[in-house]
């Protein structure tokens, strides 16, 4: 059974069934989507229902009565019982459906399909363009007219992290770009200090001012990108490298005192490393705040 075979006046009662279920517990079920994934590798589930929401959430009562009473130390995992009870009215229908983390998808702002804001892997990168003033768009509809995406990547940027091109489907190559013949590399593995902002400036004083990056794969401590230039650009090489950032690592371990700030009651402490300069920052930040990942703001 699929979106478009399903009985229309079940799949009216399913929707209407889960926005019940989301009034009831707003601060569960944040939102839902019947468009499907725009993110790859996912399946769409038989009735394209993604509900997102905060399935840890404990506080409260629940009516929904998910739990059988012989299982104990779960009826405070209100999150889940909600999600449980989203099951059963599904499975009413015969078709399956997605629970996803509300802080980890959102909906693209052209087509509505859902996309990955967070990534799940070492691997992952991100399938979308985060517009200035639309949001969040996704590769696919991006790739529909790149234009506009490939303009604002190559802009200078003075501040914040360099701009890149985090998907595959785009041929440079075809929109007027040629990739330097170098690999970058910046990572904690030692000598990864390939650094965008020099390469920029790099080609700044060559007189370009325009050029695209592109990660090409991503690991635990590192990342591999390339650089390309207009294909009228007759530039060869560039300066690259940047402080090391597993050298700024070392030094921020060995000359921290981490101890310098105990563990207050109820608070948790966090130690920031910033590898470009090799210095600590130490902060205390509510339980609350390090759960709800404001920990690193």
């Amino acid at each position: 059974m699929t979106a478009e075979t399903m009985n229309p006046e079940a799949s009216e009662e399913l929707w209407q069934t889960i926005s019940a279920l989301q009034e009831e517990h707003p601060e569960i079920i944040r939102s839902w989507h019947n468009l499907g994934y725009a993110e790859p590798d996912y399946n769409d589930p038989a009735t394209k229902l993604i509900v997102l929401g905060d399935w840890n959430y404990d506080k409260g009562g629940c009516s929904c009565e998910a739990w059988p009473e012989d299982e104990p130390g779960v009826a405070e995992q209100i999150g889940a019982a909600v999600g449980k009870a989203l099951g059963r009215e599904v499975e009413k229908w015969g078709g399956d459906f997605s629970l996803n983390w509300s802080d980890e998808w959102h909906d693209c702002a052209v087509c509505g399909k859902l996309i990955r804001t967070m990534g799940d892997s070492y691997g992952w990168r991100a399938y979308h363009w985060y517009h200035p003033h639309e949001g969040y768009i996704c590769g696919d509809c991006v790739m529909e007219d790149p234009e506009d995406y490939l303009e604002w990547l190559s802009e200078p940027t003075s501040e914040g992290p360099a701009r890149a091109l985090t998907f595959d489907g785009i041929n440079l190559s075809e929109h007027g770009w040629k990739r330097l013949n170098k690999d970058f590399e910046n990572g904690l593995y030692g000598g990864q200090r390939d650094n965008p902002q020099v390469i920029r400036a790099s080609l700044a004083e060559k007189g370009l001012d325009r050029c695209i990056f592109v990660i090409d794969a991503t690991g635990q401590f590192d990342l591999r990108f390339s650089t390309w230039i207009p294909q009228d650009a007759e530039i060869e090489d560039v300066k690259s490298a940047g402080s090391d950032p597993a050298e700024g690592m070392r030094r921020a371990l060995q000359n921290h005192d981490f101890d310098s700030i105990p563990a207050p009651d109820g608070g948790v402490v966090v130690n920031k490393i910033d590898c470009a300069s090799g210095t600590v920052a130490t902060k205390v930040v509510s339980p609350e705040d390090f759960i709800a990942g404001k920990a690193l703001d």
